[in-house]
């Protein structure tokens, strides 16, 4: 089973369902702004700012592919929360966030589900 948790949207996130989010300088949930950023969970609904953001922190959760991804790929988040396939000891300013457990098709912005793990923030 999933573990999640409750935080406050500090931002609009009415448009971020199923994209990760880290966190501001006041512990509220915000879009991830860039690739590089360390993602503190998944975005399970859709707040407005100042509204309970669920997120999803471990466990089996659908997620936004920015492009195709295989079973078994790592993955860490596009600029804009998005998932994205990263290569272990190569994309070392990202970090993982999960691994591909269904493989999705090539279009973006497919929905799929993986296991996602974004307890202890590690690089690639």
């Amino acid at each position: 089973s999933a573990q999640t948790i409750t935080k406050t949207a500090g931002a609009d996130l009415t448009g971020s369902q199923h994209k990760f989010v880290k966190l501001d300088t006041n512990g509220n949930v915000v879009p991830i702004a860039a690739a590089t950023d360390v993602p503190y969970g998944l975005l399970l609904n859709a707040p407005a700012s100042g509204f309970e953001a669920h997120i999803g922190l471990t466990g089996f959760l659908k997620v936004i592919v920015s492009a195709a991804v295989a079973i078994g790929d790592y993955l860490g988040v596009s600029a804009d929360g998005r998932v994205v396939k990263v290569t272990l000891g190569t994309d070392t300013t990202k970090y993982v966030v999960g691994r591909a457990h269904k493989e999705a098709a090539a279009a973006a912005n497919v929905l799929i589900q993986i296991e996602v793990n974004t307890l202890i923030p590690r690089t690639a």
